[in-house]
């Protein structure tokens, strides 16, 4: 199930938490997010059955990131953080990704010419 089908249901059950931080995210939290995002990607040009890749290392943004593309209608292929600039610009013009997200530490390794791979320019879609 969709988190949006929890957090109609009990929206302040925690989807997740992180061990970590303890850092709590409800389904509504979650299911927020992952609505603003795919309303980005909407907005960015990216239409249902289009491909994204994302490169994070263990984000707790993640499932944000996954819904959200999930919400939007996209395919996406998630990156390991430890690939080279070469394997990541492999994988993103075997995909055929339309669009391409990095954060954290994984932003140092990600691919300096994202539009040679025919993505998109980027955009930041980091919440506020």
């Amino acid at each position: 199930m969709h988190p949006g089908a929890h957090a109609a249901t009990d929206p302040g059950k925690p989807a997740y938490v992180m061990a970590s931080t303890g850092e709590v995210v409800t389904y509504r939290e979650l299911d927020e997010e992952a609505n603003r995002l795919s309303h980005l990607f909407r907005d960015a040009g990216l239409q249902p059955g289009d491909h994204i890749a994302f490169c994070m290392e263990n984000h707790p943004r993640y499932l944000e990131v996954a819904w959200g593309c999930h919400y939007a209608g996209l395919v996406y292929t998630a990156c390991s953080s430890r690939l080279t600039s070469g394997e990541l610009l492999y994988i993103l013009g075997d995909c055929a990704a339309k669009a391409f997200m990095s954060g954290g530490r994984a932003g140092s390794s990600a691919p300096e010419n994202s539009l040679s791979t025919g993505c998109q320019p980027r955009k930041n879609f980091a919440r506020s």
